[in-house]
């Protein structure tokens, strides 16, 4: 860091640079700039050339009168005069100031005089500059302890000043990190908080995953009693096939041992039978079956029925749309659809508002494959748009039904 004083004449900054080059002096205590110092040297040699070569007379060689006067100058711009006196069996005076003429004498107290007077101007010259000197180093003096005074004021303002600042950036610091630090303590819990709710979501999420997973075990093991109970009802079916068959043959070895025995009592020709009854087809005991409260009973025998391929058996597959359990209401819509009887449609349509979506979709393509129509019924939309597609199912049925012989 740089020093920087003050002249103690002009007040003018000298920086430490100055003083080390010499450009600026330290007398006694006092700091003098260059602008200073060279004023003060050329009026000091001002005053050394104005100042009289010799306040006395030089006298010649032979002790006599005065040879010649010396130049004085005076601070008036007074000119020197060269006085020459001849005396008899003199040498004339050789130099810068002798003159071949005879130039008047002036009188030798005039001389000195003008040079007292020109010494006592001198002094009283440099006594005025000595007081202006004294007064204005006082000045200086005062300037500089006020400055030095203010100087420390200021610095002291400044250090205050600091050390306020410096508080208050203690103070916001300190808030700043209490603020970060509540951030970070929310931020944290509401991560937890976060944290544990996606944890119970997971938790639920697995829960429901082990349902479904249950539910799927159970589907699997009754789509295995299924498959079970189709393969029994193929044997039932067989069986029933072959005792239909073995009943058609007592019967009729019946009726011939009747035409025997009343041919026999009677003596002659046998009497022609009376009329039968329309015999009934053989899977029409099956249609017992339909009627068990055994859920397995009634499945077999649609499973039954349907394996027939008769139209016929329509009228006693359709009452089981409205069965009580799903998976019969499912197969019934089913066999329907594999009959492909007209008989069915009207049942069909009117389980398209059934309150499961599984045998709505089951009536739907049953009624599809049946009448070769659809009117964009989506079992799974709004209930709105569903009873709007029944009804208009219903409508085209009651113009088409007797197309399809129904």
């Amino acid at each position: 860091m740089t020093n920087i004083y003050f002249c103690d004449v002009c007040n003018e900054s000298v920086p430490q640079a100055d003083l080390d080059l010499g450009r600026a002096l330290v007398v006694k205590g006092r700091v003098i700039c260059s602008i200073c110092d060279r004023a003060m040297t050329q009026r000091a040699e001002a005053r050394a050339q104005t100042r009289p070569a010799n306040f006395g007379l030089d006298l010649d060689a032979s002790g006599g009168a005065p040879a010649a006067a010396g130049a004085i100058a005076g601070n008036g711009g007074l000119t020197a005069a060269t006085v020459t006196e001849t005396t008899p069996g003199a040498a004339p005076l050789h130099g810068a100031h002798a003159h071949p003429h005879h130039v008047h004498r002036e009188p030798r107290g005039a001389g000195v005089g003008l040079a007292f007077a020109t010494g006592v101007v001198a002094l009283g010259g440099l006594a005025v500059l000595w007081q202006w000197t004294r007064d204005e180093l006082s000045t200086r003096d005062e300037q500089s302890a006020r400055a030095a005074q203010m100087s420390v004021v200021e610095q002291d303002t400044a250090r205050r000043g600091l050390e306020r600042l410096a508080a208050d950036l203690e103070r916001r610091v300190q808030a700043a990190d209490e603020r970060v630090t509540t951030a970070l303590d929310s931020a944290r819990a509401s991560g937890d908080a976060a944290r544990s709710e996606q944890h119970a979501q997971l938790e639920a999420v697995r829960a429901q995953i082990g349902a479904l997973d249950r539910r799927v075990a159970e589907f699997g093991e009754q789509v295995a009693i299924v498959a079970r109970h189709d393969q029994e009802l193929m044997t039932l079916q067989q069986r029933l096939t072959a005792l239909s068959a073995e009943l058609t043959a007592l019967s009729g070895a019946l009726t011939r041992l009747g035409e025997s025995a009343n041919l026999a009592r009677a003596g002659g020709a046998p009497m022609p039978p009376e009329p039968a009854a329309a015999e009934q087809p053989a899977w029409f005991e099956l249609t017992h079956l339909l009627e068990s409260p055994s859920t397995a009973d009634r499945w077999q025998g649609l499973i039954a029925l349907g394996e027939t391929r008769d139209i016929a058996c329509a009228p006693y597959v359709a009452p089981l749309l409205s069965d009580k359990d799903i998976f019969i209401r499912m197969a019934a819509a089913r066999v329907l659809g594999d009959l492909g009887a007209p008989a069915g449609v009207e049942p069909l349509i009117e389980a398209l508002a059934d309150s499961e979506s599984a045998v709505r979709e089951a009536s739907l393509d049953a009624l599809k494959r049946i009448t070769k129509r659809n009117f964009e019924f989506d079992p799974q939309g709004p209930e709105a748009e569903r009873a709007k597609r029944v009804k208009q199912w219903r409508e085209w049925w009651a113009k088409e039904r007797e197309k399809f012989g129904a």
